[in-house]
């Protein structure tokens, strides 16, 4: 009787596509890490399994190659039981997608393959963030790169003013979940205790609301503009629409709302406004409150976020009670359904540019892009769970999680600390100058590599080192300008590595805005972006606040 109930749910399983010749799969994830994968799988019973190959592929469709050396054997000691197994793919390259497929082989000589699965090796593309907080950061947004927040336990505010991360005041030391705001000085945090704070670009304040005193947690904050803010948390929703905050009438559905934990809020607009509970999502159309029918799960739900309202994602993470088995899910609405993907991985939150460049970041320093097309495990460089993610086109993308940990993302930029010849622009701008290069190797390996800073502005130059050097071999005369504001520089750049104090003029300093402004005109979008960001840097001085260098007023 036992072997025919465990048969049965081996066919339910493989019906449901989680079993493989005989073998119940509990996870199978891919995981970059540096310069090499980990692959793991765990298995919930292995029924006739001998033991299982594992092949990689550059492309999901392409031909695939076996990547262990020796067969794996099985660790399952009988049928009603599985194993857990690892295996670390060093044989890959930077800047490199793959997939890998799991094979079974039963005692037959049978075999099935899983769906296969995609990791993005980058390494160092995601740099720590130099923090004074070692508590869990639960939320992070802002308005530029020059004004980003991060809340969490303890009452935690974190302000980046583009430089520096610095404690802000809170007022509180009761857990901080969440924060939103329409404009620099008009920011809101929530959290525990029914906690609703504002910010007025100044001084964080405590602010009256229907909930004040209860003691109940607020878990999010969202609005479409100052006068159009909701924030949920436990049995209620709050909105405030310029003058006041009050109390909202859920009536979604005819059961009593008051008795559930709404966790997260996005819209589009005020009239398209989406609110999760534990197991579901309502929706807001400005006037009333509907139950969304399909999207529901056994577990929660941990973020919503969309590009427009046509393009939303929702995270979540489920329990399957059969198999005592926890996933995670997105869900995705293009405008006219929704559906669902389920992943090995937990979920707690999302955000993206665009609804082809979205991030989903969880447990274990988790983090999945999705371009349009799939999701893809990234290498974030760290075990902390992340519990929030946000950014924009001109701050870039930041996590922030456990221990104080918040992540700064580099992008697509190479790590590699040498270029060909005809792609290196200081040695276009140099020419053969041998001691000039050696004091600029220096100063990149001796200070930029050391800061977080240091190691964008290095990312930077190598990841459009081959197109500034085609400008650059183009033109002459803004090859001399660049010649000669480097010549003379380089008097500050050797005090720097002395230790000694280092001054620029201002006259060089607007020689450098000049050049970049050049640049700019020649260059493609990317490289534009880039530069228009190097240039407010100068401008706004931060650039040499990271380096300690004084800009000489004329």
């Amino acid at each position: 009787m036992k072997l025919l109930r465990y048969s049965s749910i081996i066919i339910i399983l493989l019906m449901a596509g989680e079993a493989c010749a005989g073998v119940a799969y509990l996870s199978f994830t891919a995981k970059p890490q540096g310069a090499s994968v980990v692959i793991q799988w765990r298995t919930w019973m292995e029924f006739d399994n001998t033991g299982f190959n594992l092949y990689r592929s550059e492309k999901k469709d392409g031909d695939y190659i076996k990547i262990n050396a020796s067969f794996i054997p099985t660790k399952s000691p009988g049928p009603y039981s599985g194993g857990s197994y690892t295996l670390t793919d060093t044989a890959v390259a930077d800047r490199t997608k793959y997939y890998y497929r799991l094979e079974t082989v039963d005692a037959k000589g049978a075999s099935g393959f899983l769906d296969a699965v995609p990791a993005l090796v980058a390494k160092n593309t995601w740099v720590q963030e130099q923090t004074a907080a070692t508590s869990l950061l639960c939320d992070i947004w802002g308005t530029s790169r020059k004004n980003i927040f991060a809340v969490g336990e303890g009452g935690t505010i974190l302000r980046y003013n583009g430089f520096v991360w610095s404690p802000d005041a809170s007022g509180t030391t009761l857990q901080l979940s969440g924060i939103w705001g329409s404009a620099a000085d008009d920011v809101y945090a929530v959290g525990d205790g029914a906690t609703l704070l504002h910010y007025d670009g100044a001084l964080w304040s405590q602010v009256a609301h229907p909930l004040s005193g209860t003691g109940y947690p607020l878990h999010d904050v969202w609005g479409s503009s100052a006068d159009d803010v909701f924030a949920v948390g436990y049995g209620a929703i709050l909105h405030y629409d310029g003058a006041a905050w009050v109390m909202m009438n859920i009536n979604a559905t005819e059961e009593d709302w008051s008795y559930s934990a709404f966790n997260c809020v996005w819209g589009s607009s005020g009239a398209d406004v989406y609110v999760s509970v534990e197991w579901g999502v309502i929706h807001y159309d400005g006037k009333n409150w509907t139950l969304i029918p399909d999207i529901s799960v056994y577990g929660s739900l941990s973020a919503i976020w969309g590009s427009a309202g046509n393009d939303i994602f929702i995270t979540g993470n489920g329990y399957d009670k059969g198999m005592g088995k926890g996933f995670g899910i997105i869900w995705h609405f293009d405008g006219t359904g929704w559906v669902s993907h389920t992943f090995d991985y937990g979920f707690s939150s999302v955000w993206g540019n665009s609804g082809t460049d979205v991030y989903a970041v969880g447990p274990g320093g988790t983090i999945l892009h999705y371009d349009g097309t799939e999701w893809v495990c990234l290498d974030s460089g760290t075990t902390s769970a992340l519990y929030g993610i946000w950014g924009s086109s001109e701050a870039g993308v930041f996590a922030a999680g456990e221990n104080g940990t918040i992540l700064r993302y580099q992008g697509n930029a190479t790590t590699t600390t040498s270029v060909s010849a005809g792609g290196c622009p200081a040695k276009t701008v140099m020419g053969d100058r041998g001691q000039d290069l050696n004091t600029l190797r220096v100063l990149r390996n001796e200070l930029f590599a050391k800061t977080g800073e240091g190691r964008q502005y290095t990312a930077l130059y190598y990841k459009q080192a081959v197109e500034v050097s085609a400008i650059f071999s183009r033109n002459e005369e803004l090859k001399e300008q660049a010649r000669m504001l480097m010549r003379g520089i380089l008097p500050a750049i050797e005090s720097i590595l002395a230790k000694r104090k280092a001054a620029i003029s201002e006259a060089a300093m607007q020689k450098a805005i000049a050049i970049i402004n050049a640049l700019t005109a020649q260059a493609s979008p990317s490289l534009q972006q880039e530069l228009f960001r190097l240039r407010q840097d100068i401008e706004h001085g931060i650039i040499f606040k990271t380096f300690g260098v004084m800009v000489q007023r004329d």
